[in-house]
């Protein structure tokens, strides 16, 4: 491979500017019209949640977080996320785009394929809803942009400067999603197998992968001193999302999992094609080009539901950062049509996957995007915090945060770590207004049951709502 791979100038660039302000302004103007808790994931919706829950209403300090949430993904949502700094996550997106469309500028040669790359990397559903409504997956990107960059600019020059500044932004990016650790395995093979004669592996292995391994470390540390309960935060972070990995079961949800096949098609052509150089097998390119084979498992155990809808963008930018590698031995020039019919097809195809995706924010998205006049459907969480707002309540807010976050004052709910929990529970008529529930692992409905069980229950409530998820207890008026 040539050293042929170069950083854009950012900074110093009039037009670095104007594209960044431009695009900050269209996300901004998009989080305007997307004003709505719906589009998020479940998890999404738990983690801005909880952000908040910590910011303004707990009191156990780090004894009440979950450690289950990435650390960096928590201090992302203390910083920007929360609706009056939504203009800095459109900042960020934005850097993204222009960052990657002033990277395709300068280092694809071919007109045609600068001009297809830039459209995608605007108007693409895929970018356009990660940029919006997953924030800790657009912060992914770019680390993960800049942490291939550096690694194959190592494989190049081997000047253990890139190396270093990869275990850095790669140790970010463990910090951000826990899975990233499982890629450590890919990066110490590569490094085992194209250094161990020389003598120089255990070096280059501990500048890459030390800062990964110490800082999650030290986040498991953590919680083993505040909450102790490390054993099943380990299953929780690297083994349960495992069992996840088969569990598709409805006809749609198999086909979205095909809607990568394109990238598998392309990167499988590009492994072909290459390994005519005796070298490939044993570069970094090599390895960089295996991360899509493993994309089923790193999409099963990423912290929000993202399908390959989502996720997409990944693949896009994946290969966008090693077209300057790839379009040397590939002859860019000569392939330059293959390259082109290839973004158009894949874009109409994210298109189509949005109309079918089952996830449900994802199609209220695209809903909304293409029809200014399609309404947001009310759900019964939406309607249950209307129903609920400016009354004390008692809840369980790490499974009825759906209900939660609707309302406009978190500080009137007593909840089971609350000093005053126990009294509430014993006398709910003089602690609270309602009383809210999740069926299952909510914490006050299994007191609730346990009361039940016993011939008692919550005097002085009786039910107001009731379904196959909530259940609403309401005060009785007095006479």
């Amino acid at each position: 491979m040539n050293h042929v791979t170069r950083l854009p100038a950012l900074f110093r660039k009039e037009s670095f500017w104007i594209l960044f302000l431009l695009l900050t302004a269209f996300y901004w103007v998009l989080n305007q019209r997307f004003q709505s808790l719906a589009l998020y994931s479940p998890n999404q919706q738990w983690v801005r949640f909880h952000t908040e829950w910590l910011m303004r209403i707990s009191s156990g300090g780090l004894s009440a977080v979950d450690f289950r949430i990435a650390p960096l993904n928590l201090l992302l949502h203390l910083l920007i996320v929360s609706d009056p700094y939504r203009i800095f996550l459109s900042a960020l997106a934005g850097f993204l785009v222009v960052f990657l469309i002033l990277y395709g500028l300068t280092n694809i040669r071919t007109k045609i394929i600068k001009l297809l790359c830039s459209l995608y990397l605007v108007f693409s559903p895929s970018m356009l809803f990660s940029g919006l409504f997953v924030a800790d997956y657009v912060l992914y990107l770019v680390l993960f942009s800049l942490a291939t960059y550096f690694l194959l600019e190592f494989s190049v020059s081997e000047q253990v400067f890139y190396l270093f500044v990869f275990g850095l932004i790669f140790g970010l990016m463990g910090l951000l999603r826990f899975e990233t650790f499982w890629m450590s395995a890919l990066v110490f093979l590569y490094l085992f197998l194209r250094y161990r004669k020389g003598g120089l592996f255990f070096y280059y292995a501990l500048a890459a992968l030390f800062p990964i391994v110490f800082l999650q470390l030290s986040w498991v540390f953590l919680s083993f001193i505040f909450q102790g309960a490390v054993f099943s935060l380990l299953y929780d972070l690297y083994l349960a999302p495992l069992r996840a990995i088969a569990n598709f079961s409805s006809p749609i949800e198999q086909f979205l999992m095909q809607t990568t096949w394109p990238f598998f098609l392309l990167y499988a052509i590009t492994i072909l094609r290459l390994g005519t150089y005796r070298s490939f097998y044993r570069s970094a390119l090599f390895l960089s080009l295996l991360v899509p084979f493993l994309s089923p498992f790193f999409i099963r155990t990423a912290v929000q539901e993202m399908r390959p809808v989502t996720f997409a963008s990944m693949f896009f930018i994946h290969y966008l950062i090693l077209f300057p590698y790839i379009g040397n031995l590939f002859n860019e020039r000569r392939q330059k049509w293959f390259y082109s019919l290839f973004i158009v097809g894949y874009f109409v195809l994210n298109v189509f996957a949005f109309t079918v995706t089952p996830e449900r924010h994802e199609a209220m998205f695209f809903k909304r995007f293409t029809d200014a006049n399609y309404h947001i459907p009310e759900t019964t969480a939406s309607f249950l915090g209307a129903k609920l707002a400016n009354k004390r309540l008692i809840a369980d807010e790490r499974s009825v945060y759906p209900v939660l976050q609707y309302l406009p004052d978190l500080s009137r709910i007593l909840y089971p770590d609350h000093p005053l929990y126990p009294s509430a529970v014993f006398t709910p008529s003089v602690f609270a207004d309602a009383i809210v529930m999740r069926k299952g692992e909510d914490r006050v409905y299994r007191g609730y049951l346990k009361e039940i069980g016993q011939g008692g229950g919550f005097n002085g409530f009786e039910t107001a709502w009731e379904d196959e998820e909530y259940l609403v207890l309401e005060r009785v008026p007095d006479p």
